[in-house]
């Protein structure tokens, strides 16, 4: 599962990071542009760092960003579908690959929270 996340996470952040792209050349949209990028680029690095946790209190920790930022990239893709700044099939789809993320992260929570007895 680890493998996917991270596969689906460095995928999400190349995508937003075209998004943003065109938000910042194309539509002049640079406050947009701006957090779509903090959050979106940070999925991909909350993802390697997974690889990279010592223990499990820091995985966990690792999991936790890294859902809250691929939430936060969702929150934001939201926000620009609202303004009419994406094409619907666009938004459709990278919101499809945030809930994908996310669903992925929180089965792999609900794991953990088993194995720990939490």
């Amino acid at each position: 599962m680890r493998r996917i996340a991270r596969e689906r996470g460095i995928r999400l952040s190349r995508r937003i990071a075209a998004l943003c792209r065109y938000l910042r050349e194309e539509a002049e949209e640079y406050y947009l542009d701006e957090q779509l990028m903090k959050y979106g680029s940070n999925v991909a690095s909350s993802m390697i760092r997974l690889s990279f946790s010592k223990d499990q209190s820091e995985y966990i920790d690792n999991l936790h960003h890294a859902m809250l930022n691929v939430m936060r990239t969702k929150q934001w893709l939201e926000i620009a579908e609202e303004k009419g700044l994406i094409e619907d099939r666009t938004y459709v789809s990278l919101r499809r690959e945030c809930l994908d993320l996310i669903d992925i992260l929180m089965r792999k929570l609900e794991d953990l929270a088993e194995e720990l007895g939490i």
